[in-house]
């Protein structure tokens, strides 16, 4: 056994360096084990294209992963730039917008299609791109040829691009003849195709227009003193230190300056041809983006998941470049002056920021302290007040991008507020109600246990690698909850024993995956590659360990079922809860200075939602298909961050639960309309793409599995999908017109469930039909089917009108009554939990509390 340096979310961490351990040594972690480096068959993984000396875990899963797989690069859609390296520079286009029956598109061309294309005068190509530099949502690239260096920084929600150049001088070229519009002494503004940009460059830069055709027109920026005329250069460096845009640059060995013949550029795109709007362009293409940082807090008191985005910035262009402040008067399109936000100073440094739909639906704009935590118990020291909320402000300019409207702010930084959704750890022993189908079924639950028990449990899972195992764990564990609600009271004491048992059968299986005994490639165990700073479980599948793809969607699985085993059982989750966490921040650690994992592994927290390929070599940029099963990972986190009294994890399963929610709604339902066009053949779309999204799968043309892909698994995590109010039913009945009818040729168990989220009874007589005919999905059961529309058919619909400050809560309605639900996973104190309509709801330690209310 040898030292590793691991981190838990409060608790002690280990003392020792991951680069300590021998290859293919095995690591403790509580109970579980995993092992240290690749062994037993060649390594899957190609090296990853990092600048020299990098020494943290590589980023992988995101945007701009393209760029750490590839020699260069595929599209990165920054949005709304798209951007693409190669063997002379860099390719960047605005995409337009184009729609289909199948989806929406705004692909990015070949690099010689592109709008602009930055190169240099370097006599030899780029041998690669590599990742320099990345943060929370923006990177810097690095192209080397002998002595000339390009350096690139870009991310998402910027319309700026920062371009660096030494050793040579930089050449823009454009995809077509612009039309200058607007132009001063170091900056130039240009149209072409409906499309507007502008070129800022500060006084040590001058720029030549190189001779040009009809069809083609070439710039070159090159250091004013050093231009001897159009296309030279010459090399002169210069001695000593020299103050530059306020800071010291210190010299080369021997004198000689590190950044002789520097050419700094900031290339924008504008949404429109506006004066007043390039104004402020010209203001923040002063100053570069150096760091960009999303935080979070979770305050379960008024149930609001607030994240800030922040953007550090520094000088970039020099300061005597700056334009006047833009004209106090409203322009014409109602654009209002520039004003304080409190705690703000007015003259500070800001940059353009581009929102997407999910976070300009959710902005803060009240001004005041926010709390950062929930209200402490005696206990704990008080929360912590946040300085005032930087309201960003309203340019009123928009880009047309492939996620909707993406609306432009001046400021550095903004918050959002979204109250979490509703969410239980599994749906309420049927038991507990009086009246209605679930005090009938107990004849039928008692049936739909031995089916479970033979097809599920008794049997084998269709493939033991970590997805389908996963899947299968998570099957059991909803028919073991199930039972456990069904049945007459002399029936509940074997069934809570059946239940048991199964709940045993899924700790042996995950305790085997958490622990590495052998190194062959069939034994269910977990292996750390150093290279990539990434947990990968074998047997895999889908690419999990050759291409890092769906470590979310599988893991998640797992997550899941350790949350349910520990709500069980506190010592389980005490042995075995350091392995646990260890998994989670593979997928999403909450540390930037993890030393094992990168920061946010899968999610992409200006997104808003997770990608699935650990690469996205694509030229259509990463993709995500499954959103639910991303959803399932992250309420996985935050049930084992509740169920175990951790709230590094409850806070952040609740931030990425949240917030990909929102992402949900808007992006994969449309369901505020608005971000998907009229002429999308469906309401909403089953892939998402950096430069599309469409209404298909990888895998099926079936409408079933299409539409399904986002719904499944269904459980007590997935009331969000009910959330708006109307949308479970306009996607039903979707997928009924997509499909021609009712006649379905697989997953009916999974569509009847996500029916009932709409019409309960309607769904309820629909399975009574299939019930004989339907072999349930693998990560389903037929005991788990029943008891789910026995629920859903006596306490009516989801009703996210009302919300209580008890995280595991829930409440439902139907023309009759109100149902108020709570789970109390403190074993030590009762909970009285509020709801916003005044009703209260005590909960004993570790038990169920339902109420119920009649309608007026």
């Amino acid at each position: 056994m040898v030292g590793c340096m691991l981190w838990a979310c409060g608790a002690a961490t280990a003392a020792r360096s991951p680069a300590a351990a021998e290859p293919a040594a095995v690591v403790r972690l509580g109970a579980g084990s995993f092992r240290y480096g690749w062994s037993g068959t060649p390594d899957p993984l190609p090296l990853p294209r990092v600048r020299d000396g990098w020494r943290r875990p590589v980023p992988t899963n995101d945007w701009s992963s393209s760029l750490t797989w590839s020699r260069f690069s595929e599209a990165m859609y920054a949005h709304p730039w798209a951007v693409r390296f190669f063997d002379r520079g860099l390719a960047l286009h605005v995409p337009a917008i184009t729609a289909a029956a199948i989806g929406v598109f705004g692909n990015m061309p070949p690099a010689e299609a592109c709008d602009l294309r930055i190169t240099t005068t370097a006599p030899q190509p780029f041998a690669d791109a590599c990742l320099e530099a990345a943060s929370d949502w923006f990177v810097t690239a690095r192209q080397r040829a002998g002595s000339t260096r390009l350096s690139v920084s870009f991310g998402h929600g910027s319309p700026l691009v920062f371009v660096e150049c030494t050793g040579a001088a930089v050449e823009l070229a454009f995809g077509a003849v612009p039309v200058v519009w607007a132009s001063g002494e170091r900056f130039v503004a240009v149209e072409f195709a409906g499309r507007s940009y502008a070129i800022f460059w500060d006084r040590r830069t001058t720029r030549i227009e190189r001779p040009g055709t009809a069809r083609k027109v070439t710039w070159r920026f090159a250091p004013r003193d050093e231009a001897d005329g159009p296309g030279t250069l010459s090399r002169t460096d210069r001695v000593g230190r020299e103050r530059e845009n306020g800071t010291e640059r210190p010299d080369r060995p021997g004198g000689r300056r590190a950044d002789a013949a520097m050419i700094r550029l900031t290339v924008a795109a504008l949404p429109e041809r506006s004066p007043l709007l390039l104004r402020h362009y010209r203001r923040a293409a002063m100053f570069r983006v150096a760091d960009t940082r999303v935080d979070w807090a979770f305050d379960a008191s008024s149930r609001k998941v607030t994240a800030t985005y922040r953007w550090t910035l520094q000088r970039w262009l020099n300061a005597s470049d700056e334009p006047s402040e833009p004209e106090k008067p409203a322009d014409a399109h109602g654009e209002p002056p520039g004003g304080r936000s409190p705690g703000a100073d007015a003259a500070a440094p800001k940059t353009i920021l581009c929102l997407y739909p999910h976070q300009w639906r959710y902005l803060v704009a009240a001004r005041g302290p926010v709390r950062a935590v929930e209200k402490p118990d005696a206990r704990e020291s008080p929360p912590k007040t946040h300085r005032p909320h930087a309201v960003p402000q309203p340019l009123h300019a928009v880009f047309h991008t492939v996620r909707g409207p993406m609306k432009l702010y001046l400021g550095s930084q903004f918050t959002t507020s979204v109250r979490l959704p509703p969410v239980l750890p599994v749906l309420p022993p049927l038991h507990r109600f009086a009246d209605g189908p679930a005090a009938v079924p107990a004849s039928e639950l008692v049936h739909a246990a031995a089916q479970a028990d033979t097809g599920i449990v008794s049997g084998v899972p269709p493939r033991r690698d970590t997805y389908w195992d996963g899947k299968w764990m998570a099957a059991v564990l909803e028919a073991a909850a199930a039972l456990e609600g069904g049945g007459a009271d002399r029936a509940r004491t074997a069934d809570g024993e059946r239940a048991a048992k199964w709940r045993a059968l899924v700790r042996l299986r995950l305790e085997d995956w958490f622990t590495a005994d052998s190194e062959t490639a069939d034994d269910m165990h977990f292996v750390y590659h150093p290279r990539w700073g990434t947990a990968i479980g074998r047997p895999a599948s889908y690419g999990s360990d050759r291409e890092l793809n769906d470590h979310h969607f599988h893991y998640g699985y797992f997550i899941r079922c350790a949350a349910e085993l520990a709500r069980h059982d506190p010592s389980w989750a005490k042995r075995w809860g350091p392995f646990v966490q260890w998994l989670m921040r593979d997928i999403a650690s909450p540390r930037r200075d993890d030393p094992e994992f990168p920061f946010l592994r899968c999610f992409d927290p200006y997104a808003g939602h997770s990608w699935a390929s650990g690469h996205a070599r694509f030229a259509d940029g990463n993709n995500q298909e499954s959103s639910s099963e991303a959803m399932n990972a992250w309420f996985g986190m935050f049930l084992w961050g509740q169920v175990t009294g951790d709230r590094t994890w409850r806070d952040l399963g609740a931030f990425l639960y949240a917030t990909e929610a929102t992402a949900v709604w808007e992006y994969w339902f449309d369901a505020f309309g608005g971000n998907l066009p009229d002429e999308l053949a469906c309401p909403s779309v089953a892939m998402v793409w950096g430069g599309k999204s469409t209404h298909e799968t990888w895998f099926s043309a079936e409408p079933e599995m299409i539409h399904g892909i986002n719904w499944l698994p269904l459980h007590a995590g997935s009331l969000y999908l009910a959330v708006p109010a109307g949308v479970a039913d306009r996607q039903f009945r979707a997928l009924v017109r997509d499909n021609g009818g009712t006649a379905w040729s697989g997953w009916a168990d999974w569509i009847t469930m996500y029916h009932a989220l709409s019409d309960p009874d309607g769904a309820r007589r629909s399975w009574k039909s299939l019930r004989g005919c339907v072999r349930p999905e693998a990560g389903n059961s037929r005991l788990h089917t029943e008891h789910w529309l026995a629920f859903f058919a006596t306490v009516g619909r989801v009703d996210a009108s009302v919300w209580g400050d008890a995280p595991l809560s829930a409440v439902f309605s139907d023309e009759r009554q109100r149902t108020y639900c709570v789970f109390n996973p403190d074993r030590r104190r009762t909970l009285r939990a509020r709801f916003s309509d005044g009703r209260v709801v005590e909960a004993a330690p570790g038990a169920w509390a339902v109420a119920r209310k009649p309608l007026p």
